[in-house]
C-alpha cells in the first residue's frame, strides 16, 4: 500500500494526464437539451484539452435522466469505452416526481460503476430551479461538464494504477 507521499493520486496533475488511446462515452439526456448540450461542450473540450482524441468521445443521447443508468450499462458491457460521463438537468417541479428521478438515476448509475468497474461519472444537476443549473453549468458555482471530464481522467488514472 502506498502512502500519500508516494501515491500520485494526491498530485493535482494526476487529473490532468490522459492516455491517448483511452475512450470516454457521453451519455446526454435530451430533456433540457440546451443545458446539457452546453455540458457535452465543456466536457468534449476538456477531454480533448487533456489530450484524449475528439475520434475516442462517442456522444450518446437518452430522452431524460432516469435513461441514463440503463444506456451507461450498455455502453459499459460493450467494453468500447474505459469511462461514461452521465449529463443530464432535473429541475424540481410541483411533484415527487424530481425525487423518484434524481434518486433512480443516482442510484442507476452507481450500480453501472460498481457492476462492471467502469467509471461512471454523474453529471446529473439536480437544482431547484433554472437559476441554479445555469450557475452550474455556466458559472460562478462550477462548470459541471468540465468537472465531471476532468473526474472521468481521473478515476481513468486510478484504474491504470491500481488495476481493474
Amino acid at each position: 500500500m502506498r502512502s500519500a507521499e508516494e501515491d500520485p493520486s494526491y498530485d493535482s496533475d494526476f487529473m490532468d494526464t490522459v492516455n491517448k488511446s483511452m475512450s470516454v462515452a457521453i451519455l446526454a439526456s435530451l430533456f433540457h437539451r440546451d443545458l446539457v448540450d452546453q455540458m457535452v461542450q465543456d466536457a468534449t473540450d476538456t477531454l480533448v484539452g487533456l489530450g484524449m482524441h475528439e475520434k475516442n468521445i462517442k456522444v450518446v443521447r437518452v430522452p431524460g435522466s432516469l435513461e441514463l443508468p440503463i444506456a451507461a450499462k450498455w455502453l459499459a458491457r460493450s467494453k468500447d469505452y474505459h469511462g461514461i460521463i452521465a449529463l443530464g438537468v432535473v429541475i424540481r417541479g410541483e411533484t415527487p416526481h424530481f425525487d423518484y428521478v434524481c434518486q433512480g438515476t443516482a442510484q442507476g448509475l452507481v450500480d453501472v460503476s460498481l457492476e462492471t468497474s467502469i467509471p461512471v461519472m454523474f453529471g446529473v444537476l439536480t437544482t431547484d430551479t433554472l437559476e441554479q443549473a445555469l450557475a452550474r453549468i455556466k458559472g460562478p458555482v462550477e462548470h459541471k461538464g468540465a468537472d465531471v471530464a476532468r473526474g472521468v481522467v481521473h478515476m481513468l488514472n486510478l484504474a491504470a494504477l491500481y488495476g481493474r
